[in-house]
């Protein structure tokens, strides 16, 4: 896993995928939540910064896609900004909300599965780390706050909202829905 990390960090996505892609065991393996996570994580950082990573989206996919049916579901979904409620509720309160808030909806999407929402949660941490680095060259001082993410990122509650969601489609893990 620490070879795919590094493959990631240096921008190598197609060979970073292919290292995790179908590594561990369980009904979906950890390394293919890992890429899901980072798939959202890549949404997240193009509401965010206003730069496309599309390609880079479609490129972690296809080199992601493996044998597990439920895998490339949930990898399907991820691509294309599909949120699972646990994530949606997670990634709203990162924008909007506490800390308190963000811990409790992460520790909510950690209890998904063995380790399925740990997994997904730390892909998702390593693309916005790689991907969210210019918010922190703003200015001294700066942090990305949720102030500055609301106002600066899209992601206001007409695009995520904390009531029960509308237009949700059934998913592969529960319901999904684009960011």
């Amino acid at each position: 896993m620490r070879d795919g990390l590094c493959l990631l960090k240096e921008h190598r996505l197609a060979e970073g995928a292919r290292v995790f892609r179908g590594a561990g065991c369980g009904l979906t393996p950890g390394g293919d939540d890992f890429l899901s996570g980072f798939l959202l994580g890549l949404n997240v950082a193009e509401r965010i910064c206003g730069d496309n990573l599309e390609d880079a989206r479609i490129e972690i996919y296809r080199n992601s896609v493996g044998e597990n049916a439920i895998s490339n579901a949930t990898l399907a979904c991820s691509r294309d900004g599909r949120l699972t409620e646990r994530f949606r509720d997670l990634v709203f309160s990162m924008v909007h909300c506490s800390g308190a808030e963000v811990r409790g909806n992460a520790g909510r999407l950690f209890e998904m599965g063995a380790t399925s929402g740990a997994d997904a949660a730390a892909g998702f941490y390593v693309a916005t780390v790689l991907y969210l680095r210019p918010l922190n060259h703003v200015g001294p001082g700066f942090s990305p706050d949720s102030e500055h993410l609301g106002r600066h990122s899209g992601l206001t509650p007409s695009h995520i909202t904390a009531e029960e969601p509308s237009g949700l489609q059934p998913g592969p893990t529960r319901y999904f829905e684009t960011l």
